[in-house]
C-alpha cells in the first residue's frame, strides 16, 4: 500500500467552454454528463481511432471512476476493442471534478487486425473499480449509451 499525503488539483486559467453538436447530452446517473464526443482515425482492421469525449460534472464524484470505449458487433456479447482507464489517461480522477466542468478525455481504440468488415456500436460508459458498479444511462437504466455506428471495411473507412 502507497501512503498517500496530498492530492493536488491544477486547473487552466481558462476553463474549457464547449457547445455539443454530434449527440444529444447523455447523463450518466446523477453526477455525470457526456456533451459529445471526437472521432478520428479510420475504422480499418490493424488501425486505431481516437475517441475523444467530453464529460461534465454535474455534481461532486465521491468514487473514481473508469470509464469504456467499445467497439460492439451486432449479436456478439463481446467487444472486438475496448479500452478501460481512467480519464484524461489516468492523470485526472473524477473525484477531482468540479461542478460544470468540462473535462476533454481522449481514448486510443486498437482495432483488431481480424477485425471483420461490417457494421459496428461506438459504446461509452463509467464504472467503479473493483465493484464494477456501473454508472447508469439516466432514464434507460443501460449501463452503457451508444455514439455512433462505424462501417469497417478493408478499403478505408
Amino acid at each position: 500500500v502507497t501512503p498517500r499525503i496530498a492530492r493536488l488539483k491544477l486547473t487552466p486559467a481558462q476553463p474549457t467552454v464547449y457547445q455539443p453538436s454530434r449527440i444529444r447530452p447523455v447523463q450518466f446517473g446523477d453526477a455525470v454528463e457526456l456533451l459529445d464526443y471526437d472521432l478520428a482515425g479510420t475504422p480499418r482492421p490493424g488501425e486505431t481511432i481516437l475517441v475523444t469525449l467530453y464529460w461534465r460534472a454535474l455534481e461532486p464524484l465521491k468514487a473514481d471512476y473508469t470509464v469504456f470505449v467499445q467497439l460492439l458487433a451486432p449479436r456478439s456479447p463481446l467487444p472486438w476493442a475496448q479500452e478501460d482507464i481512467q480519464p484524461r489517461r489516468g492523470n485526472y480522477p473524477t473525484s477531482l471534478w468540479e461542478p460544470d466542468e468540462v473535462i476533454v478525455d481522449p481514448h486510443q481504440l486498437q482495432l483488431p487486425d481480424d477485425l471483420p468488415p461490417g457494421e459496428y456500436s461506438l459504446a461509452v460508459g463509467l464504472y467503479r473499480l473493483p465493484t464494477m458498479d456501473h454508472l447508469m444511462v439516466s432514464g434507460s437504466g443501460e449501463r452503457l449509451a451508444i455514439l455512433t455506428e462505424l462501417s469497417v471495411n478493408f478499403s478505408g473507412g
